[in-house]
């Protein structure tokens, strides 16, 4: 049984103990003692029970009298400790024998055997709350904190030098805070070289490390991501990283991340192993040498049998009203690879094509959960564009308008063509330009494709109502837009500020994390 606890529900059931006996005499007892100590019970006489509130409104622990009834406290133990929602449930066992080595093999978190005074029971219930309690507070932080490092990776644009990149992946993780030491390290032919450091104070300067190094690293990444003392000791980087993963396209290493956070017990190697895959992406087609198409040919194809991508739906909202009236379908990798490396990657190694396609397919699948009058947005390169029988198969059973988002992943040489082939498409299809203002060639295309939608890139509107010379920019784009009859879309709206701005400029429409981020859909999705 998989118990899913909503997370308001979650949140006020944190200081409530479940209480299990088949005797309503012996939980009256427990109740008197608990709720003394301000605590808040609820109360069964089974299993079934227990179930019930459980999937309900999840406790912040449980008291479980199995003296009277093993069979039955132990088979409730069992299932809890079978469901990954309810493994780390706080869990106190009631015995009247000394069967102490069983009931902690079974599951328990604590034991209390009868006869005993009802401030142990209690204090022994507040000590499970406590440890639940530091638990939690310390996993939000985690995640708190791996959200903010995952964003600043985000925003690292691939380009330059493999040192160059490897310098900006460690100043923006340096820059998040949280981590006391972090350094990217290549390993080409055997020899391990430090692309970057942080702090540059303490860390040696990039170049060759000794070679004991390099094999110390080399043999550990062949078994898994572990402790790299190895940097303090052999390169004399005092206080530097003391953990690291290594980076793998398939199954070559081709460097390592590592880094140092004494706050948490195990917490560097948690961030090298979770961060390790991202990064590998912005580097792997640098350092991991002339194998690494194969490699990423590989990888894609790996990808496209075992489907391990989803789609991720964000809303196009009226200004006026916030009230969604389309939806972006965007890609999500399962390893999380970056969606603009790993397209970029899969377009290098010729599987381009297959891979949007994939892609689009999963997305057109998803999107019967979204209003039925909500147009949906799909991103498609100008190659996709070139096998409009292709694309056809993918969009011409959608019940619903449909926008595609002209990516500028390449060069577009004969726009005559290009409009044809859209011409051709089912449904006539309604054609945006994505990212406009970020470059030369996304201008090009509005001028030569004459598109409905105009999607103006994030980078001018952060903070535009505080930049004047930006809103006479958009102002100017959007007279264009409207005397060409376009509509300007507003990407990377985040604060109200923002929002109030691109009204007062005549934008009627705008998407970005004030509105809603991209987020994955189910059936019961609302919408």
């Amino acid at each position: 049984m998989n118990v899913r606890i909503p997370p308001a529900a979650e949140s006020e059931s944190r200081d409530t103990v479940l209480v299990v006996d088949d005797f309503h005499a012996v939980r009256a007892v427990y109740r008197r003692g608990l709720e003394a100590a301000g605590l808040h019970v609820r109360e069964v006489a089974d299993a079934r029970g227990a179930l019930d509130v459980i999937s309900r409104s999840r406790p912040g622990a449980v008291v479980l009298d199995a003296s009277r009834s093993s069979a039955d406290g132990y088979g409730l133990l069992s299932t809890l400790r079978e469901d990954p929602a309810m493994a780390t449930l706080p869990v106190l066992l009631v015995t009247r024998h000394d069967e102490a080595a069983t009931a902690l093999r079974a599951g328990a978190d604590d034991i209390l055997r009868e006869p005993f005074k009802p401030e142990e029971l209690v204090a022994r219930v507040q000590a499970l709350l406590r440890k639940q309690h530091a638990w939690r507070s310390e996993l939000h932080q985690r995640m708190a904190a791996r959200s903010t490092q995952l964003d600043a990776l985000g925003q690292i644009e691939p380009g330059g030098s493999v040192g160059e990149t490897a310098t900006r992946i460690v100043a923006a993780l340096h820059r998040v805070g949280g981590i006391e030491a972090v350094a990217v390290i290549g390993l080409v032919e055997g020899h391990a070289r430090l692309l970057a450091g942080a702090p540059r104070s303490t860390a040696p300067a990039p170049g060759p490390l000794p070679a004991n190094v390099a094999r110390m690293l080399d043999v550990a990444s062949r078994m898994e991501p572990c402790n790299a003392d190895v940097l303090e000791q052999e390169a004399g980087w005092v206080g530097g990283p003391n953990a690291f993963a290594p980076l793998r396209r398939g199954g070559t290493c081709f460097g390592f991340f590592a880094v140092r956070i004494d706050d948490w017990a195990g917490a560097g190697l948690a961030t090298a192993i979770d961060l390790a895959a991202p990064i590998a992406g912005l580097l792997a087609g640098d350092l991991a040498g002339p194998a690494a198409d194969a490699t990423a040919r590989a990888e894609i194809d790996e990808l496209l049998v075992t489907g391990r991508f989803h789609p991720v739906f964000q809303p196009v909202v009226s200004l006026v009203d916030r009230a969604p009236t389309g939806f972006e379908a965007l890609t999500r990798f399962d390893d999380g690879s970056r969606p603009d490396v790993r397209f970029g990657e899969a377009a290098r190694v010729g599987r381009g094509t297959q891979l949007e396609l994939a892609t689009m397919r999963r997305a057109c699948a998803d999107a019967v959960c979204l209003d039925a009058d909500a147009w949906l947005s799909l991103n498609v390169s100008p190659t996709l564009l070139r096998h409009p029988e292709l694309l056809a198969l993918e969009v011409e059973d959608l019940d619903r308008p449909v926008v595609l988002e002209l990516t500028e992943r390449e060069a577009i040489d004969d726009y005559d063509a290009l409009r044809s082939m859209l011409a051709s498409l089912p449904g006539e299809p309604k054609l945006a330009i994505d990212d406009a203002g970020a470059g030369y060639a996304s201008l090009r295309h509005i001028l030569q494709l004459h598109p409905e939608f105009i999607k103006l890139d994030a980078t001018w509107v952060q903070g535009i109502d505080s930049d004047p010379a930006r809103q006479a920019l958009i102002a100017g784009l959007q007279l264009f837009a409207a005397e060409s009859g376009m509509t300007l879309i507003a990407e990377g709206v985040e604060t109200p500020g923002e929002a109030v701005t691109l009204i007062d400029l005549g934008l009627d429409y705008a998407q970005g994390y004030l509105f809603g981020k991209p987020e994955p859909l189910t059936a019961s999705s609302p919408q």
